[in-house]
């Protein structure tokens, strides 16, 4: 059977169990032996430095344009005239604080996996959750972030 092929049952069950998946883009590394290794995440300086430390061989087309989409990233974090040189540093390492409007937010930890308003008399309050079971949030008032949980 092909590797497909099962990853495909192996979904059908999960869904068919009433477990939730998050679809999102698969990166594939071939160690030397050939054994490939599976990351939902494009690499990062700290993913290269485990991957290097496990003898992974990271695909040259795949870390070609991993390199390409971060210095596109960068020029349009560096673009941004209305954000500080501080909030600059912390979005390109994917850092938050609080204070934080909702854009820089979104340009540093990415999109939500679900997102959240309500509004009362006092405001807007914004909850975005990232990962399964919501184990990272972010919680906006009125457009600023006021909560982190890590």
């Amino acid at each position: 059977m092909k590797s497909t092929s099962k990853i495909f049952i192996l979904l059908l069950i999960f869904v068919l169990s009433g477990y939730k998946i998050a679809f999102c883009d698969i990166y594939v590394y071939e160690d030397n032996t050939g054994k490939r290794h599976f990351s939902p995440a494009p690499l990062n300086s700290e993913y290269k430095l485990y991957l290097k430390s496990k003898n992974i061989k990271i695909d040259k087309k795949l870390k070609e344009s991993t390199e390409k989409s971060a210095k596109k990233r960068a020029e349009r974090i560096s673009e941004n005239s209305k954000w500080s040189k501080e909030d600059k540093d912390l979005i390109l390492n994917h850092y938050v604080r609080l204070g934080m409007d909702m854009d820089q937010c979104k340009e540093s930890w990415g999109k939500p996996m679900q997102a959240s308003s309500t509004t009362t008399y006092m405001g807007k309050t914004t909850h975005w959750c990232y990962g399964d079971f919501c184990l990272k949030a972010l919680v906006f008032e009125n457009g600023l972030l006021v909560l982190i949980r890590e």
